[in-house]
């Protein structure tokens, strides 16, 4: 294709968009002879009017589109505000927290340590081959405390007392 080979085309497909637009608006036929409605001022002025209104329009959609966007803002101020109290707060008081839990954590730790060492001497204590002799020593231990109980009850162990004291 050469260059005016192109130049004739868009003008063809101008004048076909024109006159497919003349053939749809039943005014504009013959020529604007005898069939319009309307001269060209006053079209022009329809026009006019009809773009005055949409930027009104506009204007008062953005007017209002405005106004809420400003709500908007003012709401997540607020709240941003609320948030920020909150988080001050805790930016304050998390340090000493943390400080705290460390050391509940490094006692729980301690006494768990120390829960632990006892729990294995009692269970050495029960799979220990000498547990059968330990109970009996325990046993006779517990008889021995019950007696000395009965012993001072009766006041034996009070006079046996007295007896050592005169006698020293």
């Amino acid at each position: 294709m050469n260059k005016s080979s192109k130049t004739t085309d868009k003008t063809m497909s101008e004048k076909t968009v024109f006159s497919n637009s003349i053939d749809a608006n039943p005014s504009w036929q013959n020529g604007g002879k005898g069939t319009r409605d309307k001269d060209s001022l006053e079209v022009s002025c329809e026009l006019h009017r009809a773009f005055i209104n949409k930027s009104e329009k506009s204007l008062t959609d953005s007017v209002d589109l405005l106004a809420k966007a400003m709500d908007a803002r003012s709401a997540m101020d607020v709240m941003a505000e609320s948030w920020k109290i909150s988080h001050d707060d805790f930016q304050a008081t998390s340090g000493e927290r943390l400080k705290q839990l460390r050391m509940t954590r490094m006692a729980m730790d301690s006494e768990i340590r120390q829960l632990m060492a006892s729990l294995r001497e009692v269970r050495e204590f029960f799979i220990d081959k000498d547990h059968a002799s330990e109970v009996a020593r325990l046993k006779e231990f517990v008889d021995l405390c019950e007696r000395l109980k009965a012993l001072k009850e009766s006041g034996f162990l009070d006079t046996v007392a007295d007896t050592m004291l005169r006698l020293a």
